[in-house]
C-alpha cells in the first residue's frame, strides 16, 4: 500500500482541482485495490468482482472522500470472508474509510429493491475487478429494474432532502441545492430512464430531456463544483463539503462562480423534473422522447 499511500498524497497535492484529478485519484485507488484482489486470488472463489460504488463508481473520487464498495459473489458471502478479509484489511490499516457490502446476485438486486441509497449507489457502480462480464449483468439487471419501477423511483429520488439554497453564504456543495447530490440525482435519473447503469448527462440528451447546451451548463457546474471540493477536502478533511466563509481562501477557484455552478445544477434539476412531470414554463421546449411520451402515458414518470 506504500506506493499507493505515497502516490495518493503526491497527486491530492501536485494536481489541478477539478474532475481530471478526481478520476486520477479513482485510477490510482482502482489500481491498489486489484493488486491487493491479485494477492489474495487464493482465497478468492470461482466468481467474484469488486465494484466500486458512489462517487468511486461514478469516477469521482476526492481527497475526503469514503471508499465505497460492493463484492459480489456467486457463494453464501461467509465463505468469501477470507478473500474480502485480506483485500479490505491493509485499506483499513491505510486509514482510508471503506464502506462494503458482500452479496450475490439476488441479494444486490433484493437490497436495491429495498432502499433507494442502495440503488443510486448501485446505479453509479463500475467493476474494478474480478469477473467483469459477469459483475456488468449484475449492474444492468439492477437499472432494468428501477427502469420498470421509474414512476416509484423518480418519485423516491424527488423527495431526497436538500438543505439550504444555491445563493447560500456558505452553501453546503455535497448535499445543499446545487451540490453534488443534484448532478448525481440527474445522473440517477438518466439511469432509471434508460434503464443502463452509469447513462450521464449525455443519456438525457439522448432522451430528449435537455439539451446540449443545457448539458454542456451541467458539464461545467460538475467541473466547477468538484475543483472547489477538491481544494476543500484536502485543506479541511473533516468539513470538506461546507464552503464556509473562512474556508475561501483555501479554495482556487473563485466562490462565485462556485455559486453559479450550484445555481446552474439546481435549476436544471428543477427543469427536468418539470418536463418529466409534463409541465410547462416559458423557457421549457416540448419533450421529443418517445420513451418520455411513452412513460407520461403510463403514469410511470
Amino acid at each position: 500500500m506504500q506506493p499507493y499511500l505515497a502516490a495518493r498524497e503526491e497527486l491530492i497535492a501536485s494536481a489541478d482541482p477539478g474532475t481530471e484529478a478526481a478520476e486520477e485519484l479513482c485510477a490510482l485507488m482502482d489500481e491498489a485495490v486489484s493488486a491487493l484482489a491479485e494477492a489474495a486470488s487464493a482465497r478468492a472463489p470461482k466468481r467474484v468482482a469488486i465494484v466500486a460504488l458512489g462517487g468511486w463508481g461514478a469516477g469521482r473520487l476526492l481527497p475526503a472522500s469514503d471508499l465505497d464498495l460492493l463484492v459480489l459473489c456467486d457463494e453464501p458471502p461467509v465463505k468469501v470472508k477470507p478473500f474480502v478479509e485480506a483485500v479490505l484489511y491493509p485499506l483499513w490499516d491505510a486509514g482510508l474509510a471503506i464502506g462494503h457490502q458482500v452479496r450475490t446476485r439476488k441479494q444486490q438486486l433484493t437490497a436495491v429493491r429495498a432502499d433507494t441509497d442502495t440503488l443510486t449507489a448501485t446505479l453509479n457502480g463500475r467493476v474494478v475487478c474480478g469477473d467483469a462480464g459477469w459483475a456488468d449483468a449484475v449492474l444492468a439487471e439492477c437499472a432494468a429494474d428501477a427502469a420498470k419501477r421509474s414512476r416509484e423511483v423518480l418519485r423516491a429520488l424527488s423527495a431526497r432532502p436538500r438543505p439550504g439554497s444555491p445563493y447560500l453564504l456558505e452553501p453546503d456543495l455535497k448535499d445543499g441545492a446545487g451540490g453534488q447530490r443534484d448532478l448525481d440525482e440527474l445522473a440517477w435519473t438518466a439511469s432509471v430512464l434508460t434503464g443502463r447503469p452509469r447513462a450521464g448527462f449525455e443519456a438525457l440528451v439522448d432522451e430528449g430531456i435537455i439539451d446540449s447546451a443545457e448539458r454542456a451548463r451541467l458539464d461545467s457546474a460538475a467541473e466547477k463544483i468538484a475543483a472547489a471540493r477538491w481544494d476543500l477536502g484536502r485543506a479541511r478533511p473533516r468539513a470538506a463539503t461546507l464552503l464556509a466563509l473562512d474556508a475561501v481562501e483555501d479554495v482556487r477557484i473563485n466562490a462565485a462562480l462556485v455559486q453559479s455552478a450550484l445555481a446552474d445544477a439546481h435549476h436544471t434539476l428543477l427543469t427536468v423534473r418539470r418536463r418529466l412531470a409534463g409541465g410547462r414554463a416559458p423557457d421549457l421546449r416540448p419533450l421529443a422522447s418517445p420513451r418520455l411520451f411513452e412513460l407520461l402515458e403510463r403514469g410511470e414518470a
